[in-house]
């Protein structure tokens, strides 16, 4: 995987008050050759190996990436916290990061 652009470490708290680990990366984007850009992203949470997310620039595969996250996130009813056990979100992507040309 590419240097990441985007890093987010946190805890997941589930609904029934386990804990787990939380780590996002996203690596910056490149053109696929065919006319979109593509971005890796690691999340041992959601997926045991890094995938591809797919935009139509650049731009829009890192937040695609980081919107896939949240989603996923939302989708089992996971809440991220920080070490102290205080409720926290996913951070956006700092504008200078899209890796746009």
């Amino acid at each position: 995987m590419k240097q990441p652009i985007y890093s987010f470490s946190a805890v997941v708290r589930g609904e029934d008050g386990t804990e787990h680990p939380f780590h996002v990366e996203i690596a910056a984007p490149e053109d696929t050759g065919e006319g979109d850009s593509v971005c890796m992203v690691s999340c041992p949470f959601l997926r045991a190996k890094p995938f591809s997310i797919f935009g139509v620039d650049h731009a829009q595969a890192v937040e695609l990436s980081r919107r896939f996250i949240e989603i996923n996130l939302e989708h089992l009813a996971g809440h991220l916290v920080d070490a102290d056990g205080a409720p926290v979100e996913l951070p956006p992507v700092p504008a200078a990061s899209t890796g746009s040309p």
